[in-house]
């Protein structure tokens, strides 16, 4: 664990101090006007946790995508686990155990964003605002922790433009351009904007090759490619447009057009494998307190400097024949006498996304009232080619149990998984906002949102080729549709000139469906409904602070166990125990949050201070848990179902502040803590590795009782210092200086393995007028490679157990080391 020393935070702090004595002739800070709730008003002035990020403060901090987002934002972390796949935000601690959790949502000009936010970028933008703490009442649906809203820039009667250029290592390269201006001046404006990017990738396939031996009746293979592999992984490419239209009808009646689309295509991401031969505990009949059904386990921090990536990427590009065995007796399957050859087509590896999005609206104004219609519809289609087992052995393991009981386990290294993802969504919501300048206001609305989202896969793993093809007809596709109805509303009223009160709440449908398919699916559908409120009162102590508390409720929405659903997966006996213990569905997820906090100017306007302290109670927290159920041919399985068995608490405290020292140096530090423990849970990891005794009923808490929420750091902080000052007439040079910390983060509910502290220190150096820029930078000076997120799978490349379990093995991805470069911006 890397202990954190603040000598270079004092150090800046006793600068400021020195600097504030010496000069506090110093320009002000900016005021930054955000719409947190559905209207524009001062960033100070918002009784919220917000963190909100100019285009100015995004070029600054050279915010290239979302995943920088969480180096300068306190109790927030959204992390690139296995390449850009998993929208997984984390907002105070609260993290989902399932990926497809949408703990808080993501926006673009207050649309939600139902697919990937991953492919949109940052030049765009007009402003970033991160909303911590749930926001359900005003934003609905998944913001459970938060709420991320992207605003692009919008059209003007001005004609201006920007070249944004970055060329960097590892063949870093960025071209991106945007323009608006009007029309017909006074009537029609337009936004226009495009982006490439690409990034080579700094890790390498470590594929030496493949003898030609591993071909032959032993081990079913008919055809494989045998040679080497070195090339690159980690690749990314993205290409986005966006274009906006502006009508002023007349001063009071406004129209506006918007269409984006962006293109995602990624390489396999970088990965290393710790395998079955490199667990260190739970090992059965080695370690003691181990279960006798134990698979091992890996304990302590994971840690990846000086590792590498084998995957077997030849099988993919080339394909793959292999005899088709039976799924029970491991026996070849033969069709009069002959084996049954299933090609595995070749296939690109990696990720490729394309996404949609239309936007519409219409907005009058009427005596100070506002009426806003919007509608919009968007689609996010995916491919994912991975291979699944992340090893390169082909072949059979034959491993003796006893010495007369030997087992065979086959392994067919590429381990070919190819699904797609497509989501189709659209929606509508009217709002009217009353006159802001009264003592009584606020807003009521209207939402309506309606998602059609498809998937299917084809994979060759193990001793079966499932799915080897694809249906034409498309009948292997599996389907869920989610209707959302809604109304909401905000009351303010003024009850002195500086005592202000306000009440939000909305009321909610949730209708879910997965539709009858022969083929895959058993039909089903579901209804969850639910109200969430906001109380809150704020006190305006003079001009300059703020003092504020609140009361909120958020919900995530229930749903199903999507896996008890699958035909081939689970019989139709097993479905029934599982449906009459009520645990093929779950219910929504609960929490109530208290906050009180402060925002403060002073110094003239030249420092700021945020600070907020709260406490979150979380209850039907969704826990995995495992049960044997029976499939279509009569295997004995597990399932991972998800219950609501868990009670969680968090507290914790937000802290920003800024600081304008003189007219050259400017200052920001922010710290979060989100100490995150469960009061109840079963976890069964836990129940599978020690022989304690399991506690299903939660009676005394459960086995997990104590234990902190994955992926979540409980300390993080960010720290900036910047200076500029006159190179020439009209031209300055500026140097700044960026710091993360965030503490440890646990892979999984049992805390026995984790991902270690993370320090990011970023610099750089410029020049620059008021027509363009030129900078060079170092990101991760320090180089630190401590990993991101941790995937728990089987490894059947090494011999079993002597208890005939297969191993674990653990997929550890491989972050972005140091990085220097240059980039550039030309205004126009």
């Amino acid at each position: 664990m890397r202990t954190f020393r603040p000598t270079l935070f004092a150090s800046v702090a006793a600068i400021a101090a020195m600097i504030g004595f010496a000069d506090i002739a110093a320009a002000q800070i900016e005021e930054i006007i955000v719409t947190s709730r559905k209207r524009a008003e001062s960033l100070q002035d918002v009784p919220l946790s917000v963190a909100a990020f100019t285009s100015d403060s995004i070029r600054n901090l050279d915010i290239r995508s979302v995943y920088e987002l969480q180096n300068f934002t306190p109790n927030f972390s959204f992390d690139k686990n296995f390449g850009r796949r998993f929208d997984r935000p984390i907002m105070r601690a609260q993290s989902s155990v399932q990926s497809t959790d949408i703990i808080a949502a993501f926006f673009v000009d207050g649309v939600f964003v139902s697919g990937s936010i991953t492919g949109t970028s940052t030049d765009a933008l007009e402003r970033i605002e991160i909303l911590r703490g749930p926001q359900s009442a005003l934003y609905g649906r998944a913001t459970f922790g938060g709420a991320i809203n992207y605003i692009t820039k919008q059209p003007s009667d001005e004609f201006e433009g920007q070249i944004n250029t970055r060329a960097g290592s590892h063949d870093d390269y960025k071209g991106a351009v945007w323009m608006r201006g009007p029309i017909v001046e006074g009537k029609l404006q337009y936004f226009l904007s495009g982006n490439w990017e690409y990034y080579g990738g700094q890790y390498r396939n470590r594929n030496p090759g493949t003898p030609a031996v591993s071909v032959g009746p032993a081990n079913n293979f008919v055809s494989v490619p045998t040679r080497a592999d070195n090339s690159r992984i980690g690749n990314e490419e993205t290409r986005d447009v966006t274009a906006k239209l502006r009508l002023a009808a007349t001063e009071d009646i406004e129209f506006n057009l918007k269409m984006s689309h962006a293109r995602t295509y990624d390489g396999p991401f970088a990965t290393t494998w710790f395998g079955g031969n490199e667990l260190n505990c739970f090992r059965p009949g080695i370690d003691a307190g181990t279960a006798p059904n134990s698979r091992g386990y890996y304990c302590g921090e994971f840690k990846v400097k000086g590792r590498s990536s084998a995957f077997n990427l030849p099988d993919f590009v080339d394909g793959v024949v292999m005899n088709q065995v039976n799924a029970t007796t491991g026996a070849l399957v033969l069709v009069n006498g002959q084996p049954v050859p299933i090609a595995a087509a070749p296939a690109k590896p990696g990720n490729r996304r394309s996404i949609y999005r239309y936007v519409a609206d219409g907005q009058v104004d009427l005596e100070g009232w506002n009426v806003l219609v919007q509608g919009a519809y968007n689609t996010d289609k995916a491919e994912f080619v991975t291979d699944a087992d992340r090893t390169l052995l082909r072949g059979p393991v034959t491993t003796a149990v006893t010495p007369t009981a030997p087992s065979r386990v086959f392994e067919t290294g590429a381990a070919h998984s190819q699904s797609f993802e497509t989501s189709y969504d659209y929606s509508g919501e009217l709002r009217i906002t009353s006159p802001q300048e009264n003592r009584l206001r606020g807003l009521a609305g209207a939402y309506y949102f309606n998602q059609k989202f498809k998937t299917r896969s084809r994979s060759f793993t193990g001793t079966v080729i499932a799915l080897a093809r694809f249906n034409e007809d498309g009948s292997d596709f599996s389907r869920n549709f989610t209707k959302n109805k809604s109304a909401f509303a905000q009351i303010q009223y003024d009850v002195t000139d500086a005592l202000t009160l306000s009440a939000e709440g909305r009321y909610g449908v949730e209708d879910k469906e997965i539709p009858a398919n022969p083929a895959t699916t058993r039909p089903v559908t579901g209804r969850f409904k639910s109200f969430v409120p906001r109380l809150t009162a704020d006190f305006k102590l003079n001009d300059d602070v703020l003092l504020y508390a609140s009361f909120a409720e958020g919900n995530l929405p229930g749903g199903f166990n999507l896996n008890t659903f699958s035909i081939t997966g689970v019989n139709d006996a097993s479905f029934a125990a599982l449906r009459a213990a009520n645990q093929t569905t779950f219910d929504e997820e609960k929490s109530l949050v208290y906050e009180v906090g402060t925002k403060a100017t002073f110094l003239d306007k030249r420092a700021s201070i945020d600070f907020d302290v709260y406490y979150i109670d979380w209850t039907k927290q969704k826990i995995n848990n495992t049960f044997t159920v029976t499939n279509a041919i009569g295997q004995q399985l597990t399932l991972a179902l998800q219950l609501n068995s868990g009670t969680s608490r968090v507290q914790g405290m937000e802290f920003s502040s800024s600081l304008q020292a003189s007219e050259n140096l400017s200052f920001t530090f922010s710290y979060g803590l989100a100490d995150h423990v469960f009061k109840k849970a079963n976890d069964d990891t836990e129940i599978l590795l020690t022989t304690g005794v399991t506690d299903p009923n939660l009676v005394n808490g459960g086995n997990a009782k104590g234990k902190h929420s994955i992926l979540a750091p409980k300390h993080s902080l960010a720290a900036s210092a910047a200076w500029r000052d006159e190179l020439a007439t009209d031209t300055d040079w500026v140097l700044r200086s960026d710091f993360s910390y965030q503490t440890k983060k646990y892979g999984e509910i049992a805390n026995y393995s984790w991902l270690g502290d993370r320090l990011i220190w970023n610099a750089r150096l410029g020049v620059e007028t008021s027509g363009w820029n030129v900078s060079l930078y170092a990101n991760n000076i320090l180089n630190d490679l401590t990993p991101s997120a941790v995937l728990r799978f089987a490894d059947s490349a090494v011999p079993r157990w002597p208890n005939n379990q297969i191993r674990r093995g653990f997929d550890v991805p491989l972050p972005r080391g140091r990085e220097f470069g240059i980039s550039g911006q030309y205004n126009f």
